[in-house]
């Protein structure tokens, strides 16, 4: 990418968001970069979905591989110790395999700290010691451009009908994120009015018991865009894997349980092309929920209806005042 290029980009808003800066390399051999978690990405206490985190660290690895034969990520797989923090972010990553022109393989760690408030400018003002890890990613790097061999495509994911989704604003999204719904698989609430009539009102997000529920399916299909119009891309692909309302919450809850939390622990993102266009669309199911593990699988097309990703993720569906699942929850 030229310097014209990358100041272009840093126009968007996204872009200013995930921007690291490279700090230098360390006595062990990696090289650690520096960002800022913004808070205007975030729903109100922490960070907006998992994704945004790891997309700071894809920027730093994008960066890191920029002079390299292999400029595009092919495989992510991304997990969450601990709750990220807004302020500063150090991002280290190590070479785990290099090759000249095949795959190569790099692990990247983001490190937060509540205690140090000063952002190192150097690798020796990083104390690991001070910081805690909030995530672990593995990722592997290649030449999309360059690939090539055999394509077979078994029971291809359909991309979802445009015609039936109608603008829906995500909660504290809505300034950055335009987003189009299918609302049929929401939950209804059945309401009965003083007069005896009856009218029904959708819910997009049950964590908790709603008199009068009709639940919905597991599954959620939508088209998204940067309200800024800024193109899609292989950095902004993981962002848009983990944009999602749970689907789990379509199915609502009994009238005994507590507040439902979604909690990621794992995400996955296998690349397929080069997006093209500034709008996404995904689909995403909930097929699995045992004892409050949830797995969810995704599929990104780009307006041109290529398959450009498919996603995976492993999160936790805990209640409220719980820390973790049960031997015996049943969700």
């Amino acid at each position: 990418m030229s310097s014209k290029e990358h100041e272009t980009k840093l126009d968007y808003t996204f872009d200013k968001a995930v921007k690291t800066n490279y700090i230098g390399r360390t006595s062990k051999n990696t090289v650690i970069y520096g960002g800022h978690v913004n808070k205007e990405w975030s729903t109100s206490l922490s960070p907006h979905v998992s994704s945004y985190i790891t997309a700071i660290a894809m920027d730093s690895m994008l960066q890191h591989y920029s002079t390299r034969y292999q400029k595009d990520p092919i495989a992510l797989s991304c997990f969450f110790f601990d709750k990220s923090l807004f302020g500063h972010i150090i991002v280290e990553i190590e070479d785990i395999k290099v090759s000249n022109k095949g795959y190569c393989f790099s692990r990247a760690t983001t490190w937060q700290t509540e205690t140090v408030t000063v952002p190192p400018t150097t690798p020796h003002e990083f104390e690991p010691s001070k910081y805690g890890i909030k995530t672990q990613c593995m990722i592997t790097m290649g030449n999309l451009r360059e690939e090539s061999g055999r394509t077979s495509l078994y029971k291809e994911p359909q991309m979802p009908d445009l015609n039936s989704m109608q603008p829906h604003p995500y909660v504290s999204m809505d300034s950055l994120i335009h987003a189009c719904i299918d609302t049929s698989y929401f939950p209804r609430q059945q309401i009965t009015h003083p007069d005896g009539t009856t009218t029904t009102r959708l819910h997009s997000m049950v964590r908790e018991p709603i008199s009068g529920l009709i639940p919905g399916q597991p599954e959620l299909h939508q088209l998204l865009r940067f309200v800024d119009d800024r193109p899609l891309d292989l950095k902004s692909i993981p962002y848009w894997c983990d944009v999602f309302i749970p689907p789990i919450f379509f199915l609502g809850a009994n009238e005994t349980e507590q507040p439902m939390f979604f909690l990621t622990m794992q995400l996955e993102v296998f690349f397929k092309r080069i997006p093209k266009g500034k709008e996404v669309i995904s689909s995403f199911v909930t097929h699995t929920t045992v004892n409050g593990r949830g797995v969810t699988t995704g599929n990104i097309w780009d307006r041109e209806g290529d398959l450009v990703a498919v996603t995976r993720q492993q999160s936790l569906v805990l209640q409220k005042g719980n820390k973790g699942p049960k031997s015996d929850s049943k969700i």
